[in-house]
Order: structure tokens, then C-alpha cells, then sequence
């Protein structure tokens, strides 16, 4: 990859951009990663044009039929689909823990953080990157380490449902919104390009366990860079949300997503069936 010790290989060779191969996940095996087969997760790569002569190196380097073997596979970037070469990790993974963002992310990276909740309002939003005092519940948070502004926004729809569960202290007890990405339904979803470092402080604020939002999902791929949210590993006991909580989500999709009323209407009706 770009910026990695072994992008000498792929020199003068045609970069394609970022692409995402669904249903399979990559592990940290220290000083390298291995992608293997994982239903319902997904991995974040870059798609290069080679000639056939480079093949044979690339397999001499990556240990083709031993430490890895090379596959075709489907990938995408989001327009479009692309059939490629990957080289799937051909060993015992003995422990190595999954990662669920791109290899090599360092702190000042850029990504797509995208948000169907509270945070759909930019204004709550922001108590969260610059700190300060929530309006609609009265928390104040402390904010990232780095109050750095995101430097884009964005409004998508994704597959998947909205749904509102568990028991929010600074949400009264109430329940607040999940992202089930495996259900059926469409999500739609407020896009801020923000920091990776500010991502990760942004986890640990929602709550970084596996029954809030410890689970990263990723969503695809926007003008080359990643898309991820967060959720819970498991889908979580429903729970109505208070009136505040859900008035400042309709509030957001009315006025800043510009959804219309027909939709809103219908999103947070689905949301409460089961």
C-alpha cells in the first residue's frame, strides 16, 4: 500500500483508488496484516493495474502458496465493481486481533465518520470534537484532544436499519440509536470528514464496549477515502428514546439532512417496530 515499506513494488504501476472486499477481515500480525475469509466484515485496500510480469515478483514477496495465496476476488469503491488479486493470509492467526480499519491509518488521516443518531445535528456534534455543553441533555463534554473542525460533510443512505435501544444515562434511561448494517432498510446518514486520531477519542466517548459502540463498521468508500460507524457487536434490547433525544434527531433530518416529513415520519416509525 501507499506509504508502506513495499509500495516500491507497485512502482509506476496505475493506482485505481481505495476499494472495499466485503466479507472478509483483516487481522495485525505485527509487523504485517493478513486478510482472511469473515462473514459480514469488511477490508479496506488499494487496487493497482500491473502487468503480468510484476505478478511473479508480488508472489516471490508475499510468500505465494505458503505464507499467503493469492485469489481472485470482487471489490468495490462504491460506483463500481472490480475483479482482483488478493493475497489471503494461508496461516494459523494464533490470537492476532482483528483490526476494523484500514491498515496503516496513523492520527492525522483523514475518514468519513458517519452518524445517524443525536449526532446528526452538526451543533451536538460538535460537543463531542470541540467540547462544551449539550442544549438537549445538559452533559457538557471535555471534546478530542485535537478540536480540529471536520473539513467536509455529507448526506448518504445505506443498507441497513435504525433502531433504538439499551439505557442512555445522559439520555435519561431512555434509549438511543443503533445501526443493525446486517437488517434490512435504509439508514440514512450524516458524513463528517474528521481526523483518525479523533475518531478513535470520538469511540471512546460513545462508549467502546461491545454492547454500545464498540463495533466499527465499514461503510464503503467517498471521493478515495473510507467511510465507518459505529454500533454494537450484538443487536441491543429495544428501548424507546426520550422525547428530547428524538425531537433533536427529526429536528436534524428536517433541517439539515433535508429529508422530508414523509420519510422522517416513516424512518423513526420503522425504528420503533420490531
Amino acid at each position: 500500500m501507499n506509504g508502506q515499506r513495499a509500495s516500491h513494488i507497485l512502482q509506476g504501476c496505475i493506482y485505481k483508488g481505495r476499494h472495499v472486499l466485503k466479507d472478509h477481515a483483516v487481522y495485525d500480525l505485527g509487523a504485517y496484516p493478513g486478510v482472511v475469509e469473515r462473514k459480514g466484515e469488511s477490508v479496506v485496500g488499494e487496487v493497482y493495474g500491473v502487468e503480468k510480469s510484476r505478478i511473479a515478483e508480488l508472489d516471490s514477496y508475499e510468500g505465494e502458496g505458503q505464507l499467503y495465496i493469492r485469489k481472485n476476488v470482487t471489490v468495490s469503491n462504491g460506483a463500481e465493481n472490480t475483479e482482483a488479486f488478493a493475497y489471503i493470509y494461508n496461516q494459523a492467526l494464533c490470537g492476532s486481533p482483528m483490526m476494523r480499519t484500514m491498515w496503516g491509518m496513523s492520527g492525522d488521516d483523514e475518514l468519513w465518520y458517519a452518524c445517524y443518531g443525536s449526532n446528526l445535528s452538526e451543533e451536538r456534534f460538535s460537543c463531542y470534537i470541540k467540547g462544551g455543553k449539550c442544549r438537549q441533555n445538559g452533559v457538557t463534554y471535555e471534546g478530542c484532544s485535537d478540536k480540529t473542525e471536520w473539513t467536509a460533510k455529507a448526506v448518504m443512505k445505506f443498507g441497513g436499519e435504525l433502531y433504538f435501544g439499551n439505557k442512555s444515562g445522559s439520555w435519561g434511561g431512555k434509549g438511543v440509536a443503533f445501526y443493525d448494517p446486517d437488517a434490512e432498510g435504509e439508514t440514512h446518514m450524516k458524513l463528517y470528514r474528521i481526523k483518525f486520531s479523533q475518531f478513535l477519542e470520538l469511540r471512546n466517548m460513545e462508549g467502546p464496549s461491545p454492547n454500545w459502540y464498540g463495533r466499527i463498521v465499514c461503510l464503503g468508500i467517498r471521493d478515495d477515502i473510507p467511510v465507518y460507524t459505529l454500533t454494537s457487536e450484538e443487536r441491543r434490547p429495544e428501548n424507546a428514546p426520550c422525547r428530547s433525544y428524538i425531537s433533536l434527531i427529526a429536528k436534524a433530518m428536517k433541517t439539515e439532512l433535508r429529508l422530508s416529513d414523509k420519510i422522517i415520519i416513516s424512518t423513526l416509525i420503522s425504528a420503533f417496530e420490531d
